[in-house]
Formats: C-alpha cells, sequence, structure tokens
C-alpha cells in the first residue's frame, strides 16, 4: 500500500484527520509533503479549529447551507470562514448578525465579519441597535434590510398584541383589511395600541390592502 492509498484509508476510517496525524501516517515533518498527498486524494480543510483538521470530499454530508459538523469540527463546501459567512449573508431573506452567525458555524466570527466588511465583501447596518450584516449588491442589502427592519419591529411588540390585533382583523373585515379601523375597534375595546402598531402587524403578514375571504 502506497502512501496516499494509506492516507485515504486512514480517512475513510476516521472520516476526520488533525494536521498532526497526517504528518505522522505519512512519516514526515514537511506540510508540502503532506499537502500533495491531500492534493491528489481530494480534501477540505475544516473552517473551525484553526484549520487543522482535515477530511475528503466525498466523506461530508453537508446540510442545505453546505455546513458538516463532526462533532464540534466543522467543515463548508464554500472554503474558509470568510467565504462561508459570505455565502451565509448573500442567502438569507434578512442578512445575518454576528450573534446568528456564530450560533449556526460553531465558531468565533467577529474578525471575519470585520475583514469582510473591510474588504467591501459584505455590507452592514443598525437595526434596532444590532449590526446586521447584508449582501453588498444594493438591491439585495436593501431588501435584506427591509425584511429584518420589519422582524425587529414585530419583535418588539408583545405577542399577546399582536394576536389581538390578527383576531380584531378578521372579526371586523367584510371586503378589505385596514389597519385604522382595526386600531380604532381596539381601543374601544380597551386594548392600548397605536395605528403604527397595528401597520407594523399588517405588514409582516401582508394583511394590509387584501381581501379576505
Amino acid at each position: 500500500m502506497d502512501k496516499t492509498e494509506k492516507l485515504k484509508k486512514i480517512f475513510l476510517d476516521r472520516k476526520v484527520v488533525k494536521r498532526d496525524d497526517i504528518l505522522k501516517a505519512l512519516g514526515t515533518n514537511s506540510w508540502m509533503t503532506a499537502y500533495r498527498q491531500l492534493k491528489k486524494i481530494g480534501y477540505i480543510a475544516s473552517f473551525t479549529h484553526t484549520c487543522s483538521y482535515y477530511t475528503l470530499k466525498e466523506i461530508p454530508a453537508f446540510d442545505e447551507y453546505g455546513i458538516w459538523f463532526f462533532g464540534e469540527i466543522g467543515f463548508s463546501k464554500w472554503g474558509n470562514l470568510q467565504h462561508s459567512i459570505k455565502y451565509l449573508i448573500q442567502v438569507s431573506d434578512g442578512g445575518k448578525t454576528h450573534e446568528e452567525i456564530q450560533q449556526q458555524l460553531r465558531t468565533r466570527a467577529l474578525n471575519a465579519l470585520q475583514k469582510l466588511v473591510e474588504t467591501n465583501t459584505v455590507a452592514r447596518e443598525k437595526v434596532g441597535g444590532v449590526y446586521t450584516y447584508v449582501s453588498l449588491d444594493p438591491d439585495l442589502g436593501g431588501k435584506q434590510i427591509d425584511k429584518r427592519r420589519k422582524n425587529s419591529n414585530i419583535k418588539s411588540l408583545p405577542r399577546a398584541l399582536v394576536i389581538d390585533i390578527l383576531v380584531q382583523t378578521i372579526q371586523l373585515t367584510v371586503g378589505v383589511a385596514n389597519h385604522t379601523d382595526v386600531a380604532k375597534s381596539l381601543r374601544l375595546r380597551g386594548v392600548k395600541v397605536t395605528s403604527d402598531q397595528v401597520c407594523t402587524v399588517f405588514k409582516k403578514y401582508e394583511l394590509e390592502k387584501k381581501t379576505l375571504d
């Protein structure tokens, strides 16, 4: 069994192999020598743990976002951490916050995000006091910010109030829903609500100017 076959067998047995174990298996201290062997069998480096773990391209069962975890070791079909973050931001409806990215990728992401912003790879804007990272494309980025603002507004409302608004809308609507009428009716019932709050719920659930059957 030559070194290439030996290395591939180790990967198939273990799924994920640490850099030091690769050097040991090949009987070398030269990472360049090990790298040439890795290229022959097709490898992916982890985006977590300072890229010190490796697997074969054929092994990961990537999720819908192209991410695969072996325990806490993360691999991405998009490559390194920055490339993976850029992809997640690009395909998100409402952009991504630092906390959301860190939770999804299970690793520290702030430095990578700062580099993406500094190199004009992604954009960011504060929404509700928190930075939201969005696509650099003005059209897509604008839509992501709008979506985030709508979600931020709806989350700031008490759940019971949102339910009151939706129920009152259903009860009142004969033809076209009107957020002003809903707000007025709720206030007559003693519910403390503003027209803007009702309008926020309407936008979230796309109720304005819709005929309800």
